[in-house]
C-alpha cells in the first residue's frame, strides 16, 4: 500500500490525502483554496506594510493623486466577499464518510493515511552492511 500524507487544508480546514510522488509541500486542498490563501496572505502583507512609515507615506501620496485627479470616473463599489470558496468541498467531505480507503487528492492513488512519510532506505536491504 502507498503511504498517503494526511494534511488539513490551510484555507477550509478539511482533511485531504496526498501521495509521495505528488507531494511538493502542499498546504491547500486545491487551486481554489490556494488562490484564496494567497489572497489572504497578500492582504496581510499589505496591511503590515501600510503600518510602516514608508507605507503610510506611499498611501498618503496615492490618496492625494486620486483626490486631485482631473477625470473622475465613476467606479462601481464591489462588496468584499469572504475568500474561502470551499463550502462545497466541506459539505461533500461531511457526507462522503463512507469511503474506507484514503485516495490521493491529485492523482487518485489509493493507500493508507500516515501523519509523516516513512523514511526511504534507498535500495539498501541490510543497513550497515556494505553492498558488494
Amino acid at each position: 500500500m502507498n503511504p498517503l500524507l494526511k494534511i488539513f487544508c490551510k484555507c477550509c480546514g478539511i482533511l485531504f490525502y496526498i501521495c509521495r510522488c505528488c507531494y511538493r509541500g502542499h498546504v491547500y486542498c486545491g487551486p481554489e483554496c490556494r488562490k484564496a490563501g494567497y489572497r489572504e496572505t497578500r492582504k496581510a502583507a499589505q496591511e503590515k506594510y501600510r503600518k510602516t512609515e514608508k507605507g503610510k507615506k506611499q498611501h498618503r501620496n496615492a490618496e492625494n493623486r486620486r483626490r486631485y485627479r482631473v477625470n473622475k470616473e465613476s467606479r462601481v463599489v464591489q462588496a468584499v466577499v469572504k475568500t474561502c470558496i470551499c463550502l462545497k468541498k466541506i459539505i461533500a467531505s461531511i457526507f462522503n464518510k463512507d469511503k474506507t480507503q484514503p485516495v490521493c487528492n491529485y492523482c487518485g492513488k489509493e493507500g493508507t493515511g500516515v501523519n509523516k512519510f516513512p523514511k526511504r532506505s534507498y535500495g539498501k536491504t541490510n543497513p550497515g552492511v556494505p553492498c558488494s
